[in-house]
């Protein structure tokens, strides 16, 4: 908990990839592992492509019980990235 105290929110990456290419794997949990073990709410955002063009995102992380901050927060993000991805049609 000393590591969020005094800031609303922390951001992070997702993870230290990009996404993996396949279904064989959801990635290096390593950004978001910690944040579980300690019951720390979390919210990943979309937040562009990589050079290969898939997906990366950004996460944010509050305290306990923090989760209208937290969720103010991504849709401030969400608003500054404008990041969509849109199948093509």
């Amino acid at each position: 908990e000393k590591a969020i105290m005094g800031f609303d929110v922390l951001l992070t990456p997702s993870t230290p990839t990009p996404a993996p290419r396949d279904l064989t794997t959801t990635g290096n949990a390593m950004f978001q592992s910690p944040w579980t073990a300690c019951g720390f709410p979390t919210i990943t955002v979309p937040s562009g492509l990589s050079a290969s063009g898939l997906p990366l995102g950004t996460q944010l992380a509050s305290a306990p019980y923090a989760e209208n901050t937290l969720l103010a927060s991504a849709h401030w993000c969400e608003q500054v990235l404008d990041f969509t991805l849109m199948p093509p049609v």
